[in-house]
């Protein structure tokens, strides 16, 4: 509101001279001021749109939390990642939202979910920690001598990484 409020003063000129040091207000010719004024409005526009999208995505996963129904949960997180793509923790929800299935293929989904996180940040240790868990699980339930080689790797990844990770 205040960017817009602003922006309006300036286009139009409402700043007294006579009120204010001359110097303050010498910073740019009217014809200046028209295109500062119209990017501070594009600005404010653009962080409106990114604040909203992001508070509807924070209310959605709050209900893929809350639900006890698996596919309503899986819904509401797939909707809260679609608005925030690039929100780490909406994509771990989501994750534990697909591994709420339990099936090999609900484990799928999630592994991949935690590693488009993991494409967002590399080095986050909750989605590092989460890859680990989630590949220990998969290769308890498949049994597969890959999986389990895969889990111990990630898991001594993050031992070497992290001595002091109490959850590693």
């Amino acid at each position: 509101f205040w960017i817009i409020a602003g922006a309006t003063v300036v286009t139009a000129g409402l700043v007294d001279p006579r009120t204010r040091p001359a110097a303050i207000l010498q910073f740019a010719s009217p014809v200046a001021r028209r295109p500062v004024a119209v990017a501070l409005a594009v600005v404010a526009v653009v962080a409106s749109v990114a604040a909203v999208r992001s508070l509807a995505a924070d209310r959605l996963i709050r209900d893929a939390v809350e639900s006890a129904d698996v596919e309503r949960s899986i819904r509401a997180a797939e909707r809260a990642v679609d608005l925030d793509p690039n929100d780490i923790r909406l994509r771990i929800v989501l994750a534990r939202s697909y591994e709420r299935r339990a099936t090999v293929d609900g484990l799928d989904a999630a592994i991949d979910e935690v590693d488009d996180a993991r494409s967002i940040s590399s080095l986050d240790p909750t989605v590092l920690r989460e890859q680990a868990r989630l590949a220990s699980l998969r290769a308890s339930i498949t049994g597969s001598d890959a999986d389990r080689e895969r889990a111990i790797g990630l898991w001594e990844d993050r031992v070497e990484a992290a001595p002091n990770c109490a959850f590693c």
